[in-house]
């Protein structure tokens, strides 16, 4: 999968289910959330566990509530933190 095609299909979920969900995210609180989701990637790139918990936490704070496409987002972003 190129990055090309990995933005496109990420713009794609934002479109279809975040947006189309009006869900109400304050541009802090998702400032917050991201950074928590790279300090989450730092951890996991040295000690790898717990990770998936703490992925999970710092995705909820977004305001992501289908535990379903959180993990599936999880997994997606694991497997690039293991590939860097």
């Amino acid at each position: 999968m190129t990055p090309d095609q990995l933005s496109s299909a990420i713009r794609h979920y934002w479109n279809v289910h975040i947006h189309d969900q009006k869900i109400a995210i304050h541009p802090a609180h998702l400032v917050a959330a991201v950074f928590a989701q790279f300090c989450v990637a730092v951890y996991g790139g040295y000690f790898g566990a717990g990770i998936g918990i703490l992925m999970l936490a710092a995705l909820g704070f977004i305001g992501l509530k289908n535990i379903h496409e959180m993990n599936a987002i999880k997994t997606l972003l694991g497997a690039l933190i293991n590939v860097v």
